[in-house]
């Protein structure tokens, strides 16, 4: 049987507003120093993934559990690179988009964890993923968000989150974390670096870095919110997660709202919202 063909909306990323000067918190990069002291509580969720399409290769079989790592070179990381999350009971969700890549069979694909094990995975589809979804400003191609299933792990997975039955609002705090082992570019952060109000380290965090990057929400709908948190290519996949309560207090209960997936047309950066 023919794999279905995707089409996706060309995704970007964007930098919304100056955060301010980031910090560090036990070598955990926070963009707001407000939330330092949770900063290295949700640094032990990140989850970068990079996808090898295609079908599986004799030596990809060899390379399972122990096995050492697979060399990734700059280009493919910046092609597939992305993040994802654990949510619930071990389930790991990432932006679709980031596990389909063109027209490849889906069946199954061979990932890379924490970027340096290698897994293979099955994927498990969201309902209605096929209608374009309406933002703010523009629509994106489909529902882009899915949830994959290891079938053997090369390693063990962060921790995970707790999924939100919260409805957001415009206004919440929210989060995501992300680890990049390549420099930033004017193409990765989609503005001309020497334009930003401030180096960006000071915005990002240093490469090697895990980063927790903040921001608030600025639109909700059925399917998406919309939030000022800068991002650059690389973050999609990461979860979103609430950093304060309902009340505005700083929660460490690692609540997950959605699954980043960077941004269309006038929109600000968008993450998807988890399926009912």
């Amino acid at each position: 049987m023919m794999a279905p063909r995707l089409h996706f909306t060309e995704v970007e990323e964007k930098y919304c507003v100056d955060s301010g000067d980031g910090t560090t918190e036990q070598g955990v990069f926070i963009s707001d120093p407000r939330y330092k002291a949770v900063a290295p509580m949700f640094a032990e969720r990140v989850l970068p993934i990079v996808a090898l399409f295609g079908p599986p290769q004799p030596k990809w079989k060899k390379l399972l559990g122990v096995a050492p790592p697979i060399p990734i070179d700059h280009q493919q990381r910046k092609l597939f690179g992305g993040h994802a999350g654990v949510v619930g009971n071990g389930r790991v969700w990432t932006a679709l988009h980031n596990v389909f890549h063109g027209n490849h069979q889906l069946d199954k694909a061979w990932s890379q964890l924490q970027m340096l094990e290698v897994i293979p995975f099955n994927f498990l589809w969201v309902q209605d993923n096929k209608d374009p979804v309406t933002l703010s400003q523009g629509q994106w191609g489909r529902t882009d968000i899915c949830s994959i299933r290891p079938i053997r792990y090369a390693r063990r997975l962060p921790k995970g989150f707790r999924r939100s039955d919260r409805q957001p609002k415009v206004g919440d705090a929210v989060g995501i974390v992300v680890h990049r082992t390549w420099d930033l570019t004017q193409e990765l952060v989609g503005v001309p670096l020497n334009t930003l109000p401030r180096p960006v380290e000071h915005l990002y965090g240093d490469t090697h870095q895990t980063a927790v990057l903040t921001g608030k929400i600025t639109h909700v709908s059925p399917k998406t919110i919309e939030y000022n948190i800068n991002a650059y290519k690389g973050c999609s996949g990461a979860v979103v997660f609430y950093l304060e309560d309902e009340y505005g207090s700083l929660t460490t209960n690692a609540e997950a709202v959605g699954v980043h997936a960077g941004a269309v047309g006038g929109s600000f950066n968008t993450g998807f919202r988890f399926p009912h």
